[in-house]
C-alpha cells in the first residue's frame, strides 16, 4: 500500500458476482462494511477468483473489502502485504470517507474515458468521410464523372450538419478531384460582400479578411442571375483597380461556381488552374454545377435544422431563449467554470405587480412590458452573458467569469434603469414604469450544482421582495437562516445539496 493506489488500473467486476458476494457473504460475515474471517476469497471458494471479470493477476497478499454505500456497492480486490488497508478498515470514519470518494474519483475517470472514446469515433467518422471523398475520385477517368461518385459525394454533403463542414468537404471534394491548384471559398455577409471563410487546411495566409466587395466587377459577376452557376472568368476584362478586382487577377482564378440557398447566393467558389495544365472541359463543368447544387441543397437544410434548434431554444415572445436553453447552458458553464477554476455568477429577477399591469392595461400591455424588458436587459449585458426569459414575468442571467462584487454592482445598476425606463405599452403613449427584484448567487461559493445556485439566486429573490420589492441582494448565509426559520425546515429538508456533480 505504500505506493498508493493507480486509479487508472481500476476495473469493473461484473454485477453478477458482486450480487452474489454479497448474498453469500454479508449475512455472516459482515464487520464495518467489509469481508471478515476469510478476508481473502482464496481461501474461501464460494466465489472463485477465475470467475471475477478483471481481476488482478500476480497479488499475493489479496485484500477483498465490500462496502455498500448509500446509492452504490464498491468490492475492492487488491494488494496489502502490510495489511495497512485492512486496519485502516476497521475505522468507520476512515470507511466514511475514503471509498465514496475513491468511487467518485473512478467515476471520473470512466467519464473521461467516456469523452475520449466519442473524441475517437468522430476523428474515425471524418477520416472515414475524407477517404470515402479521395475514394470516389479513383471513380473518375478522364474528364468524365461516375454516377455512383456523385451519389457519394452527394450523400457525404447532404448528411453535414453544420455550414463549415460542408464548404470543407466541398473545396476537398473540387481539389482532390479535378487536381486544382487552389479553391477560395466566400459566403454572404450582411454588408452587400462576399467575405472568405477559413475551410481547415485549405485557406491560404492571402484569404485573410478577403471581401468580394459592392461595386467591383467580381461581385457583379456574382450577382448576374443571366449567367450560369459555374462561368469561367474573364480575367483580361478585369481591369478595375478596385481591390476586390484586384485581388482574382494576382491569384489568376479561372473558374467561379455559385452555391445558391433560399433563391440567393449564399457562398462563392474561386477556382485556380489544374496542376496539370489541362484545361476544364464542358462536362467538368457540368459536373460543377451539379455538385454546387447538391451543396446549395445541403445549406438548405442546415438552415432548416438551425431554425427548428433556435425555436426549440428561444422565447416566442421576448426572443430570450428559453428555460430549456437556460438549464442546458447553466450546466455548461458551471463545468466551464470547474474545469478553469473560475467564478459564475447567476441573477434571476422578475418585475414587481406584474399582475397590476394586466389587470389595469389588459394583457397585450403586458405582453409589451416583456418585450421591451428582453430588450433593455440584452442592451446592458455583456456579449458572453446569457439572457433568459425563466417563466412568466420572471428572468435571468448567466455570466461567465463573475465574482460576488461585479455581480452585485450589475444587479443593482440592472435594478436602478429599470425602474428609470420610460415603458410605452399602448397607443395613448404615455409612459408607464415598473420596478424589479433581484437575487444573485457565486458558483462555487454559494453552490457547486446547477439546482443549488438556482436556490440560491431565487432565495436571495424572495427575500429581496419580502423586504418591500424594488430591491437586489445576493445570496448570504443570513437568507438562508431566515428560510429555515420561516419554514421551520432543516438544512437538509427540501434544498437541494451542495455537492459537486462531477
Amino acid at each position: 500500500m505504500s505506493q498508493g493506489l493507480n486509479i487508472k488500473n481500476l476495473q469493473s467486476i461484473k454485477s453478477e458476482y458482486v450480487s452474489g458476494i454479497e448474498d453469500r457473504y454479508l449475512p455472516v460475515n459482515r464487520i464495518k462494511g467489509g469481508l471478515s474471517g476469510a478476508d481473502s476469497i482464496g481461501q474461501n471458494r464460494a466465489v472463485k477468483l477465475a470467475e471475477l471479470a478483471g481481476y488482478p493477476e500476480n497479488i499475493d497478499s489479496l485484500f477483498v473489502y465490500f462496502y455498500k454505500g448509500d446509492s452504490f456497492s464498491l468490492l475492492f480486490l487488491g494488494e496489502d502485504p502490510n495489511r495497512e488497508l485492512a486496519r485502516y478498515c476497521l475505522l468507520d470514519e476512515f470507511n466514511k470517507y475514503f471509498w465514496p470518494e475513491l468511487y467518485e474519483l473512478y467515476k471520473h475517470c470512466q467519464s473521461l474515458n467516456k469523452i475520449q472514446m466519442r473524441i475517437r469515433e468522430r476523428e474515425h467518422r471524418d477520416n472515414r468521410e475524407r477517404k470515402s471523398v479521395a475514394d470516389d475520385n479513383k471513380s473518375r477517368s478522364g474528364n468524365g464523372f461516375s454516377p455512383q461518385s456523385m451519389l457519394n459525394i452527394a450523400n457525404i454533403l447532404l448528411s453535414c450538419s453544420s455550414r463549415d463542414r460542408l464548404l470543407e468537404n466541398y473545396a476537398e471534394y473540387l481539389i482532390s478531384t479535378f487536381g486544382m491548384t487552389k479553391v477560395a471559398i466566400f459566403t454572404s455577409n450582411q454588408k452587400d460582400s462576399f467575405t472568405a471563410v477559413r475551410i481547415g487546411k485549405l485557406t491560404e495566409s492571402s484569404l485573410k479578411n478577403k471581401e468580394l466587395s459592392a461595386g467591383s466587377q467580381i461581385y457583379n459577376l456574382i450577382m448576374d442571375r443571366k449567367t450560369d452557376a459555374v462561368i469561367t472568368l474573364p480575367i483580361s476584362d478585369m481591369t478595375s483597380e478596385n481591390k476586390s478586382d484586384a485581388f482574382v487577377r494576382g491569384q489568376k482564378y479561372t473558374l467561379m461556381s455559385r452555391i445558391y440557398s433560399n433563391d440567393k447566393v449564399a457562398a462563392v467558389a474561386l477556382i485556380g488552374d489544374r496542376a496539370d495544365g489541362r484545361a476544364y472541359t464542358e462536362t467538368d463543368l457540368v459536373y460543377l454545377a451539379g455538385l454546387s447544387n447538391i451543396a446549395g441543397l445541403a445549406l438548405d437544410n442546415i438552415a432548416r435544422y438551425d431554425l427548428v434548434e433556435k425555436l426549440s431554444f428561444t422565447d416566442s415572445m421576448t426572443e430570450l431563449y428559453n428555460y430549456r436553453y437556460f438549464y442546458k447552458r447553466l450546466s455548461e458553464e458551471i463545468y466551464r467554470a470547474k474545469r478553469y477554476s473560475r467564478e459564475l455568477a447567476l441573477v434571476i429577477f422578475d418585475i414587481d405587480n406584474f399582475k397590476l399591469i394586466n389587470d389595469s392595461y389588459g394583457h397585450q400591455a403586458g405582453d409589451e412590458v416583456l418585450k421591451n424588458l428582453a430588450r433593455l436587459v440584452l442592451s446592458s449585458a455583456r456579449a458572453i452573458d446569457v439572457v433568459s426569459r425563466y417563466g412568466g414575468e420572471e428572468f435571468c442571467v448567466i455570466m461567465p467569469d463573475t465574482g460576488r462584487d461585479s455581480c452585485e454592482i450589475f444587479i443593482e445598476r440592472l435594478r436602478k434603469m429599470i425602474a428609470e425606463h420610460e415603458f410605452v405599452v399602448d397607443k395613448s403613449g404615455q409612459p408607464r414604469f415598473i420596478t424589479v427584484s433581484c437575487g444573485g448567487a457565486i458558483y462555487p461559493g454559494d453552490g457547486q450544482t446547477i439546482d443549488r445556485l438556482i436556490y440560491c439566486a431565487d432565495m436571495a429573490l424572495l427575500e429581496a421582495k419580502s423586504g418591500g420589492r424594488n430591491r437586489s441582494l445576493m445570496w448570504s448565509a443570513a437568507i438562508q437562516e431566515r428560510v429555515l426559520k420561516n419554514n421551520n425546515a432543516t438544512p437538509n429538508e427540501n434544498i437541494p445539496e451542495n455537492k459537486d456533480e462531477s
